[in-house]
């Protein structure tokens, strides 16, 4: 074997195709979660969740209604705090403060279950992409400004003009 070549390279060509499928999907299983680190509340997150091949599922509003009554729930049952969310046609930005009997698990994975089942029962498909993108701010960090980045969304995406005009922003009392 040549000096400097990946042993990769010495495979048959009827191997290759098996091990880069395997490596592809491997890469594409890894949790985005830091190790060891078990998200139990007294935290705030800021939490991305996307739809399915970035689908713009939520321009129907039943859909979109249906999506944030989950939202609701979820938040109700975890006693979580809604700090900021907006629900884009192919995702969700969501700004959620919870209590150190919750791990942000628990909230998106009861989240992401109801509001999965009640969606598919819409669209006979599946809605959400595995997982979702987290980051949890620090004490240091500024709520407000976390606020901010969420609700500016649909400006910067041009469906609003103002964040408090875009209709699934919220909660509605926080926007100011």
């Amino acid at each position: 074997m040549p000096l400097g070549l990946p042993f990769r390279a010495q495979a048959k060509p009827s191997e290759r195709s098996a091990i880069d499928e395997t490596e592809a999907v491997s890469h594409l299983r890894t949790s985005p979660r830091m190790p060891g680190f078990d998200y139990r509340g007294g935290l705030t997150a800021h939490v991305t969740v996307v739809t399915r091949q970035r689908h713009p599922l939520f321009t129907d509003d039943n859909l979109a209604r249906i999506c944030l009554q989950a939202l609701d729930e979820s938040s109700r049952r975890f006693d979580a705090t809604l700090y900021a969310y907006c629900l884009m046609p192919d995702h969700l930005h969501l700004l959620v403060g919870l209590d150190a009997d919750t791990t942000l698990k628990q909230f998106m994975h009861h989240f992401k279950t109801v509001s999965a089942f009640r969606l598919k029962q819409e669209t006979s498909s599946s809605p959400w992409q595995t997982s979702y993108y987290d980051r949890i701010l620090r004490r240091e960090e500024d709520i407000a400004a976390a606020q901010a980045y969420v609700w500016q969304n649909p400006v910067m995406e041009g469906l609003a003009e103002k964040w408090d005009a875009y209709p699934y922003s919220g909660p509605r009392e926080a926007i100011s």
